[in-house]
């Protein structure tokens, strides 16, 4: 657990004042009317020490500002108690009205170095009221109770404004750390974004059949994106191709070949290029869900595959549980599907040239074929 280092500190402060408070009072000549309250006073002082210093080392975090606002009442009450115990001195020892002030003002700011002052007013003129009642030859001087407070108030705005500023710059610093910690932590998802990436686009580059390039893909895409089903299906002719499944009855439920309409499917939504997120299937709105809702499967996101700004498919990955999916799973998808789009376009194009060579080497053998024949003719 935390411990409240200022508290604790603060505690053995006030423990090592309490043999400077016996050294006073013994030092003191005092009146014998006064002797007793002072040494009373004192051994109060130092059970209360020992006592709060112990309270600071076994408080939970819930308690801390209790025992903060305890420790402050204590020590005013420990100083205005010395301030009466020695009224027969009007001297230094109201100079000690000066640590509950400082005290109030490090706790809790401009509102503590405000307050304690007015609370000074009050003790220090029913205190100018006391000795005027019980030292002989004293008169209430308004002096004695204006004066100090005066002080006190100027060293009360001082150190609370200063303590503000302080909280202020603290709540500053955390936030800018918090925002560094964010963007470093955004920073490590886009690094781990496209390393994932680099690896389904090496996938998709191993092999210049589709067929091949998908399975490759796949393999590489169920430990990025963990699913119960995935498909990925392409449009041919206005239908939708399946190209390649994996996970839950792949073989039986739109198998590889299956071509179904492009009408009623969720590619239809796919026009825009963005990735479509079912979060529960239960509630139906394409006909393909009731196959999956059949299966147990709850969740679906349908990322497109893009050839510039033109879908021709798609990569449908699906989930047992419903809104299975978060943000940087959608994300890397959609990234994904503009990969798999590239690479369908470039085997499709290799597989054009390719088919167009063939026919010129065929057409170049009958040519040299009829060129023979009529020149043996």
């Amino acid at each position: 657990m935390k411990r409240p280092v200022a508290e604790i500190w603060m505690g053995w402060v006030r423990l090592l004042a309490v043999p400077f408070a016996a050294v006073e009072v013994a030092a003191f000549d005092i009146p014998e009317g006064f002797e007793i309250w002072a040494w009373a006073l004192t051994a109060a002082f130092g059970v209360g020490a020992a006592v709060l210093l112990v309270l600071a080392y076994r408080a939970s975090r819930a308690s801390w500002h209790k025992i903060g606002f305890a420790a402050l009442v204590f020590d005013a009450a420990v100083a205005y108690g010395y301030l009466f115990a020695f009224g027969f001195d009007p001297g230094t020892i109201r100079l000690v009205i000066f640590v509950p002030l400082v005290e109030a003002a490090v706790r809790y700011g401009l509102l503590g170095g405000l307050v304690m002052p007015a609370v000074s007013a009050v003790v220090l003129a029913l205190h100018e009221w006391w000795r005027t009642t019980h030292v002989e030859g004293i008169d209430f001087d308004v002096d004695n109770v204006t004066f100090p407070v005066g002080v006190q108030l100027i060293v009360g705005v001082v150190v609370g404004s200063l303590v503000n500023g302080l909280r202020e710059e603290r709540k500053s610093a955390s936030a800018r750390a918090a925002e560094a910690e964010a963007l470093r932590d955004a920073l490590g998802r886009r690094a781990d974004l496209l390393d994932a990436t680099n690896r389904c686009a090496r996938a998709l580059s191993s092999s210049l059949e589709l067929g091949q390039a998908f399975a490759a893909f796949i393999r590489e895409l169920r430990g990025l994106v963990p699913f119960e089903r995935t498909a990925i299906v392409l449009t041919e002719d206005g239908h939708l191709r399946v190209f390649a499944t994996a996970g839950r009855a792949a073989d039986t439920v739109f198998p590889p070949g299956t071509v179904v309409e492009v009408a009623g499917s969720a590619l239809t939504e796919l026009a825009s290029g963005q990735a479509l997120y079912r979060e529960d299937m239960t509630e139906r709105r394409f006909d393909e869900e009731d196959e999956f809702v059949r299966l147990g499967l709850r969740s679906r996101v349908l990322a497109p595959l893009l050839s510039g700004p033109e879908t021709i498919g798609a990569i449908a990955v699906v989930r047992r549980e419903p809104s299975a999916f978060s943000p940087d799973e959608i994300e890397l998808l959609s990234l994904l599907g503009r990969l798999a789009g590239s690479a369908v376009q470039n085997i499709r194009a290799y597989e054009a040239e390719r088919t167009t060579a063939e026919e010129l080497r065929r057409l170049s053998a009958l040519r040299a074929d009829f060129v023979s024949l009529v020149s043996h003719e």
